[in-house]
């Protein structure tokens, strides 16, 4: 049964940081670009400064929250859910990509940002650097745990 916390907006930040896991895993495994799902990182970058977001990856609503996104995303989507690794985001490479990675995140990334943004935008090392800083509530909480 899906709670009502994961039906209400908070589940938004959840859902971003998988659209955002799954299209990595695609863009390693078959070489597709990331394209328009690179401006994700904009939307978890903005949703990494609110703070509503930041009390609800304190709160206990965190866990209950990614354990219905879990349990959704298995029971609908299971051939294109990728899960991160005990579905913590702190161990993402989507999030925390190696320097490679990073640079190919990175291009797309900023071109997104250049067709999309009507104002400044962070770089791409300044959302990096962002959600470095927000790492250690990734960590937090891990389902079944």
């Amino acid at each position: 049964m899906i709670s009502a916390a994961a039906r209400s907006c908070k589940r938004a930040p959840i859902r971003v940081g998988e659209v955002v896991c799954d299209e990595l895993r695609l863009l390693k495994r078959d070489r597709q670009p990331l394209g328009n799902y690179a401006r994700h990182y904009y939307d978890l970058y903005q949703l990494s400064r609110e703070p509503k977001v930041i009390a609800m990856l304190k709160s206990d609503q965190y866990a209950d929250i990614k354990k219905d996104y879990d349990l959704v995303s298995r029971t609908y989507f299971a051939k294109s859910y990728f899960p991160p690794d005990e579905m913590s985001f702190a161990r993402s490479d989507a999030l925390f990509p190696v320097p490679e990675l990073a640079a190919t995140i990175g291009a797309e990334y900023e071109e997104q940002c250049r067709k999309l943004c009507y104002r400044p935008y962070p770089t791409w090392l300044e959302a990096q650097a962002r959600f470095l800083e927000i790492r250690e509530l990734l960590w937090s909480v891990l389902v079944g745990r």
